[in-house]
């Protein structure tokens, strides 16, 4: 839909992905006029590339337990409490939209108090489930009716007298004004691509992203230019990839074992750090939180040896599928791996060495201590016991024979957490705790997730502070 001038609405939301779809939904059904900016040429965001499982607890005081013990908003509990009642109806508002359901995982962390009741469903259909959920929520904004004008990119929020009043946008190289008569949503993602904003709040660095490129910061900086405060700044969701030339994001991959994702291929695999050692279970590290066993500093280089690190395997695993996922993150559909990693290797992005020794030097990785880990790793396959780490019996699957082959391994992005805090009726508050007139968020732009994320989680908060504020946003001043 085209802009030929300045816009107007009751509701203005900027971000057109689950959280701004589930906004813009609330906000019509509550008699507000919405327009829905987004700055790609498609809308979905992080949402339409996720995994797809939405968090929908089985009891609220389990719930509540269990999410104060992962450092949930800081503890603060009428936002727990929020979270927790409107995430219980989060199936039956999305079932209500049009679609079949089924629970499919529960709690990532199950020894934590109240893990019993954090159950997960997924839309089911004939895509992902993640594009399943998209094709349910954005159907239901095309049949409201609902203006979404894309490749529309908000920059800055318009005020008078302390009020946000609208959004200022560039479309097509020209500045026009879309007002807000009762409230500006902002939905916009979180800053995954955004260099200086992850140089600045994260703990771990470089860090690449495999989300939505649209990721970049937008809202926190919009959001910070009206005094709004900031929380979980350094909070993120960031399982293990592959970061590669001329793609701007990265891969997910699929060397992963956890309850709830897909088994790799093969057991037959470890990770290396840049002197050649073994330093984490390679199967036990919650998906979302593979990110934390790369933080390392070797005191002596001031440097992380685990910054990329090496993710090394043998012929028997290549052949038998793909090292990278193709059902999770924005390349999902804009390059399609080989089944048997032929055309990556042949490509140079996968290392192949005859033998230890070429792989030494083509990985620049201490032969020697590379060889101690190799014998040391297939003993205790040979034993069935992994003396390091842990590894359970089934997963010790030995590395040997030749080829062998190597490639570089990242902690990659799906989310940032931080952005402009907000209270737990959706409204975005300033640097004293103080709601912004006329101004709400959703989504991962300031999410509640802190210390330890829950899969699912994320969308759940979509669907959870989309309603609250399309519903605050469209009775704002009543």
């Amino acid at each position: 839909m085209g802009m030929t001038g300045n816009e107007a609405a009751d509701v203005v939301i900027v971000g057109f992905g689950a959280a701004g779809a589930s906004a813009a939904i609330t906000a019509h059904d509550s008699g507000a006029g919405v327009v829905i900016l987004e700055k790609m040429e498609t809308g979905g965001g992080n949402s339409a590339v996720s995994g797809g499982g939405i968090l929908c607890p089985a009891n609220a005081k389990a719930a509540s337990a269990y999410l104060k013990h992962l450092g949930f908003a800081d503890g603060e509990e009428e936002i727990i409490q929020t979270f927790v009642r409107e995430s219980t109806d989060n199936r039956d508002w999305v079932g209500g939209l049009g679609c079949e359901t089924e629970v499919h995982a529960g709690a990532m962390f199950g020894e934590a108090p109240g893990a019993w009741a954090m159950t997960r469903f997924r839309v089911l259909g004939k895509g992902t489930p993640a594009e399943n959920l998209w094709k349910v929520l954005s159907s239901n904004v095309e049949k409201r009716g609902i203006k979404v004008f894309f490749d529309t990119k908000a920059v800055e929020l318009t005020q008078e007298s302390g009020r946000v009043t609208g959004v200022s946008v560039e479309r097509k190289g020209e500045r026009f004004d879309v007002a807000a008569k009762k409230g500006v949503i902002l939905c916009c993602g979180g800053f995954q691509y955004d260099e200086e904003l992850k140089r600045t709040f994260l703990r771990t660095n470089p860090l690449p992203a495999a989300g939505n490129v649209g990721n970049s910061g937008d809202g926190v900086r919009m959001a910070m230019k009206v005094g709004a405060s900031l929380w979980h700044m350094n909070s993120v969701s960031a399982p293990l990839g592959y970061r590669l030339p001329s793609f701007e994001a990265g891969f997910l991959s699929s060397l992963v074992s956890w309850p709830f994702i897909e088994p790799p291929p093969s057991y037959g695999f470890i990770y290396v750090d840049r002197n050649g050692k073994r330093f984490i279970n390679e199967c036990s590290v919650e998906y979302h939180l593979m990110w934390r066993a790369f933080e390392d500093l070797d005191f002596r280089t001031l440097s992380n040896p685990r910054l990329p690190a090496y993710v090394i395997f043998d012929e028997d695993l290549r052949l038998k599928g793909p090292i990278a996922r193709a059902d999770v993150g924005y390349n999902r559909k804009r390059y399609c791996w080989s089944k048997d990693n032929s055309a990556e290797i042949e490509k140079g992005w996968i290392i192949r060495g005859e033998n230890i020794e070429e792989l030494s030097r083509m990985t620049h990785l201490s032969l020697l201590q590379l060889r101690q880990t190799f014998e040391r790793y297939n003993r205790f396959c040979d034993e069935g016991v992994d003396g390091d780490f842990g590894r359970i019996r089934e997963t010790l699957v030995p590395i040997r024979g030749s080829p062998i082959y190597a490639m570089e391994i990242w902690p990659c992005l799906l989310n940032t957490q931080g952005g402009p805090k907000r209270n737990s009726r959706a409204q975005i508050l300033d640097a004293f705790g103080k709601p912004i007139p006329g101004l709400y968020g959703s989504g991962e732009l300031g999410s509640a997730w802190s210390n330890f994320y829950q899969g699912g989680g994320n969308l759940a908060e979509c669907l959870v502070f989309g309603r609250i504020a399309g519903r605050g946003a469209a009775k704002e001043g009543e």
